[in-house]
């Protein structure tokens, strides 16, 4: 590798650096560019040229080498949560978010599905396997009923489903839901702050909405193409999901008992 560096007499100096050297220099560059309170997006096109960061990228501060990770076997104690967001001409996307105890949380599969209720329903609870759903929502709009049947899209899922997910309605809250994204993908390694929002690496179609996901120029809000698994998103995190242990959730006095929560 070899380091330019333009000094203050406007000499260009030369330095051949093997990828080892190199390394710490970039992290010190990054170092300083924080320091001068530039924000990710800035501090993305002075150092790789991608200047769309500064063309009204909304999840700006999702960096693919630290929120993407190889996919793993989920261990027992997690809590899954499902957002499902219908749509009459294009597949539904459904999201599934596992959070563990440390309070880390992943998105570990997103399913684009077409087909009847019955087919769609089928699909997420294979997926599901022998978990259970901590809270599973959908679009505001599945709660509107049928005039003719008086049953909506909610009910159908939960009918069909035999009540292992029972869909509330969604937030509609976009502004507040980016906001509580970008605070879960936030990190600073100098204040020792990790991220709390992962995404496992296997989920390519999610990850590039993600990473593509802009404001529109003509109406300045975020872009509605491309935006199933943000949507998704942003409704999971408006709920603040947190692991919560099967072992007490029926928080009967022998329930807590037995799961050693509190002594006889």
């Amino acid at each position: 590798l070899l380091l330019f560096f333009f000094n203050d007499t406007a000499t260009t100096e030369i330095y051949p650096l093997s990828l080892h050297d190199a390394l710490p220099i970039f992290n010190d560059l990054v170092r300083k560019f924080r320091n001068a309170h530039m924000d990710e997006g800035e501090i993305q096109a002075r150092l790789t040229g991608q200047f769309k960061h500064l063309e009204g990228l909304i999840i700006n501060n999702f960096d693919p080498l630290i929120h993407i990770v190889k996919p793993f076997d989920l261990p027992e104690k997690c809590s899954i949560y499902i957002a499902i967001d219908p749509h009459p001409k294009k597949p539904w996307c459904v999201a599934f978010l596992a959070v563990f105890p440390n309070h880390k949380m992943y998105v570990t599969r997103v399913l684009y599905l077409r087909g009847v209720v019955e087919d769609i329903v089928q699909a997420i609870l294979i997926e599901l396997g022998d978990r259970k759903c901590q809270k599973c929502i959908i679009d505001p709009y599945a709660v509107m009923p049928d005039p003719q049947t008086g049953k909506s899209l909610l009910t159908d899922v939960r009918e069909k489903s035999g009540k292992k997910l029972i869909p509330i309605s969604a937030s509609k809250d976009k502004i507040r839901g980016i906001q509580a994204i970008r605070q879960a993908f936030h990190f600073n390694p100098e204040e020792g702050i990790e991220p709390t929002l992962y995404i496992f690496e296997t989920e390519k179609a999610a990850i590039r909405q993600l990473m593509g996901w802009t404001l529109d120029i003509k109406t300045e809000k975020p872009s509605k193409t491309e935006d199933d698994v943000p949507e998704d998103l942003y409704r999971l995190m408006l709920l603040k999901p947190g692991f919560k242990d099967p072992a007490v959730r029926m928080g009967s006095i022998k329930d807590f008992k037995n799961a050693g929560v509190i002594a006889d």
